[in-house]
């Protein structure tokens, strides 16, 4: 299959719906840090990507239109210090989802 090139993603102007579920967001999960943040993505995501997973294993695999392949799912997410670069913070999100993808490879329980 050929690699097709992606476009670049552009954001979306910024609407009054979407700030109300920003501000939701907010409000429900008291965000203050990355680490509040990292807590409210593995509470609204963990469901929906177990059913993801949940299904694809109840199939025995993947849709065919994307191949035959294990499915994980690794993130990191990391908190903008004063002084840091878009590269810096990058750079340690990048690290913490290494950290995350390693502790899935070997069967430690992750949160």
């Amino acid at each position: 299959m050929a690699n097709k090139r992606r476009d670049v993603y552009k954001a979306k102007p910024m609407t009054e719906g979407k700030k109300a579920v920003i501000q939701g967001l907010l409000n429900e999960y008291d965000i203050q840090t990355a680490e509040d943040i990292q807590d409210a993505f593995k509470d609204l995501l963990k469901p929906v990507l177990k059913g993801i997973v949940d299904s694809t294993l109840h199939k025995g695999k993947c849709d065919e239109k994307y191949g035959d392949f294990k499915i994980d799912f690794a993130y990191g997410i990391a908190e903008r210090l004063a002084g840091d670069k878009v590269g810096d913070v990058v750079g340690k999100a990048d690290k913490l989802m290494y950290e995350h993808k390693n502790k899935v490879k070997q069967g430690t329980p992750v949160s």
